[in-house]
This record gives structure tokens, C-alpha cells and sequence, in this order.
């Protein structure tokens, strides 16, 4: 609520935030919550009364304005209540007489007020933190920052004029360099105030994270500071001298220098994507066979381990396999694969057209002659085409008895089927001759 005439406040009335811009005359058991006074004007309380302030009451005046507080009855005292909760009471510029406070909150009339008489609960020395005029005599800038100057504190009015030495007309004043800077209070054309404020300014600490950069994937970007400052702040919030870049973003550092000036730079990290060349499974062929490795990635520059810099090359297999491997770089980054190429053994199956089996330790037992065979069935049968042996093991021979005797030298016929590791099937059929 904004009054600007005369305010005529009675009965009983609960007013949230009251400013009062003209005189005024309070009765009744009012509540407020904020009520503020403004320099120059007089408010009559009606005695033995009160009004009831629960939070905030402002009631500072000015070099050329003082409030008048007073009583509507001379030594009849009116009152006002402001609980413990309230904020304390920082006047000053008063003239007052016949004023009772009491509730618990902290009532100071200031120093530079008039207390004529009668007034109880007051506090008549300035507040502890009051200030009359610009905040500070002397205050200091970091380089590059600014400073907002303000004048609430030289409790104005509306008809409150502020002229800056530059000739700026207004409230608030931005500063930006060092030096003494002046305003004046102009209340009225006969009465004013001039205050100054001496600015200095602080050096910022000097911050470089260098320029932006580039890695490719799966590295690292180490940001490091050699500088010794008093504070770190990055953009993750932690607070060390160092940051390990793995994503592609900003990076950014805030230091704090020992004079309290901050400074702030930032580095972009870009993640390349690296090649990821793929020469397939590791694989097994037949002998005869071979493959065309492509290490992909149309452009790039190549590196086998056969010496050759081709994106493609020929690839032969070796039994118990041998291992490829290509490295790749492309726009700039690194890529790696490997294959092993496996060969299946070398198939084989033979049986020998004749043996003797006479004990001399020469040619005594007839096998199976051949490799890479992962299995196999061999049968020999006698001229009346009876069974005389049988194998499924390559290891395993016949030592020309059967059923317990030896056999007769003769022309024996066999059958034998080879099933080789790489999947071919050799089927032989033959005479065999046996010698004594």
C-alpha cells in the first residue's frame, strides 16, 4: 500500500507493507508487516495505543529531512510492538517524543537524532552497521569487473535528486576504472549532500588454457596449470591444478588469484573418430586356397605386417595359422585389427600294394598311409570276399593274422574311406599282395 497525501490510519487494520509519502496520524490497534516513514514528514501516534510491526519498521531520515515521531498528547506515551522475530530498527535523522517500543526486537534511534524527551526502549547510538551515504569511502575493483554504486543509503525522497561528477543524473552509478568518484544528494535547492568513494583497481590473474584441440578417439587431453594460484574451479567442479579431457566439449577453468580477482578461460576439445578396421574372424582354408584382405577406409594410409601399404592385399593361409595385422590411419587418427588365417593339414590316403609279414622288422605291418585325415574306414577282405581286417584308426595296421592265424600269401582286395579335416572325402579301392 502506497499513500502519498495525508494518512489517516484507525481502528483495527492488518496492512502487509505500508509507505506512507506524505504526514500521517496512526490510532487503533493496527498490524503491519513493513512500514516505512519517509524523511521530512511528521507522524502523530495516538497515546496509549499501539501499533503492531511484525517484521520490517524503516524509519531513517536525512541530513535535510529529519521524521518527526511524537505522541498525539504531550507525556502521554503511544507505542509500538515489534517481536524478537522482527529485523532490527536502524533509525536515524529522527525528532521524537513520547515513543515506547518494546517486543523483543532491537529499536536503534541513531546518534544523529533528536530525542527530545519521554521516549523509552530506544537505543540513541548509531547502528552497528549504519551508513549514511555511498556504502564504502574506499573500495576496490578486479580489472575487467564492475562496480555498482548505489544511494539508498542517503535515505532520499521522491523529489531526491543525484548528480554524479561526470554530470550523470541518477540513482546508481557503473564504474569500470580506478579513481575518486563524487555524488551529491540534492533534497532541495537548499540543502544537499556530497559523498565520494576512492575506486582502485586490482590486477585479474592471467589464465591461457591454450588454444583449441583435437585428439582422436579413445586418447586423452591432459589440461594442466603451471601457474600457482589460490583457488581452481573447472567446469566439473573440481578444484585441482589439472582436468583429463576424454569427451568432446568445452573446458573451462575460473582461478582466484591471492588478491581475490578471478579470471576464467576455456579450451574446446574435438574427439576424431578413429578408424576401426575390420579384417574379419581369424579363419581356417584349404591349401589352394587363398583371401583378399580389405583394411577398409578409402584414403587412408596403410601399414601391414607384410610390408605392404596397400588398402588391399592377398593372404595365403599357413597350417597352425598366420597372423595378419594392418594399421590404419585415417584423418590423422590410428586404427588396428588383426586375423589369423589357419590352412587345413594336407589330405592324403595311400595304401601300399604289398607287405611282408615275416618278422624281420622290415615292412611288417600294413597302414594306412596319409595325413590331414580326420577319419577313416579301411576293410580287407581275401579272395572268397571274407572280412580278414578292419580298422577306423589311422594308427592302427594289420599284421597279416586273422582270426587268430596267419594268413595265406595271396592277392587281398581293400576298401578305404578318408574323411580329411577340410571336409573332402577320398574313397580307394586296390589289391594288396601279401609276402611271406
Amino acid at each position: 500500500m502506497v499513500i502519498h497525501g495525508f494518512a489517516t490510519i484507525f481502528q483495527q487494520n492488518t496492512i502487509h507493507n505500508a509507505l506512507l509519502l506524505g504526514w500521517g496520524k496512526l490510532g487503533g490497534p493496527n498490524n503491519f508487516d513493513i512500514l516505512t516513514l519517509t524523511p521530512g514528514k511528521k507522524y502523530i501516534l495516538i497515546n496509549n495505543t499501539t501499533q503492531t510491526i511484525h517484521e520490517r519498521l524503516n524509519i531513517k531520515g536525512n541530513n535535510c529531512f529529519f521524521i518527526t515521531l511524537e505522541s498525539d498528547n504531550d507525556d502521554s506515551q503511544a507505542n509500538i510492538y515489534m517481536p524478537a522475530s522482527a529485523d532490527t530498527i536502524k533509525g536515524n535523522f529522527l525528532i521524537m517524543q513520547d515513543i515506547n517500543v518494546y517486543g523483543g526486537a532491537i529499536f536503534y534511534g541513531g546518534g544523529l537524532s533528536n530525542n527530545i524527551s519521554n521516549n523509552t526502549g530506544w537505543n540513541w547510538d548509531n547502528a552497528p552497521d549504519f551508513i549514511d551515504g555511498l556504502e564504502y569511502d574506499t573500495a576496490y575493483l578486479c580489472d575487467g569487473e564492475s562496480l555498482l554504486l548505489t544511494t539508498e543509503n542517503f535515505s532520499p525522497t521522491e523529489e531526491t535528486v543525484f548528480e554524479w561528477g561526470d554530470g550523470w543524473i541518477g540513482p546508481t552509478y557503473t564504474v569500470t576504472e580506478g579513481g575518486t568518484y563524487t555524488v551529491t544528494a540534492i533534497y532541495s535547492e537548499d540543502c544537499s549532500v556530497t559523498d565520494n568513494i576512492f575506486v582502485g583497481i586490482l590486477p585479474a590473474p592471467v589464465l591461457d588454457l591454450g588454444d583449441d584441440t583435437e585428439i582422436c578417439e579413445g586418447g586423452q587431453f591432459e589440461i594442466e596449470i603451471a601457474d600457482d594460484f589460490e583457488e581452481y574451479l573447472w567446469q566439473d567442479g573440481s578444484t585441482g591444478t589439472s582436468v583429463t579431457a576424454v569427451n568432446t566439449g568445452k573446458y573451462w577453468l575460473q582461478v582466484t588469484a591471492e588478491n581475490g580477482c578471478k579470471s576464467r578461460d576455456s579450451v574446446y576439445l574435438d574427439i576424431l573418430p578413429s578408424p576401426h578396421p575390420s579384417l574379419g574372424n581369424d579363419v581356417i582354408i584349404h591349401n589352394d586356397e587363398f583371401l583378399i584382405l580389405d583394411a577398409g577406409y578409402s584414403g587412408g594410409t596403410y601399414f601391414w605386417s607384410t610390408d605392404e601399404t596397400t588398402q588391399t592385399i592377398k593372404a595365403n593361409g599357413l597350417e597352425g595359422g598366420l597372423e595378419y595385422w594392418v594399421e590404419v590411419y585415417y584423418n590423422g587418427c590410428p586404427g588396428y585389427d588383426t586375423i589369423v588365417i589357419d590352412e587345413y593339414p594336407y589330405c592324403t590316403a595311400d595304401v601300399p600294394t604289398a607287405f611282408s609279414p615275416n618278422n624281420d622288422g622290415i615292412n611288417d605291418i600294413l597302414f594306412v598311409m596319409g595325413s590331414g585325415i580326420a577319419s577313416l574306414d579301411f576293410f580287407i577282405f581275401n579272395r572268397f570276399g571274407e572280412l580278414v581286417f578292419e580298422t577306423h584308426d589311422i594308427t592302427e595296421g594289420w599284421d597279416g593274422i586273422s582270426f587268430g592265424e596267419k594268413q595265406e600269401e595271396e592277392v587281398y582286395i581293400y576298401y578305404l574311406k578318408a574323411i580329411c579335416f577340410d571336409g573332402l572325402i577320398t574313397e580307394k579301392k586296390g589289391n594288396i599282395t601279401l609276402l611271406r
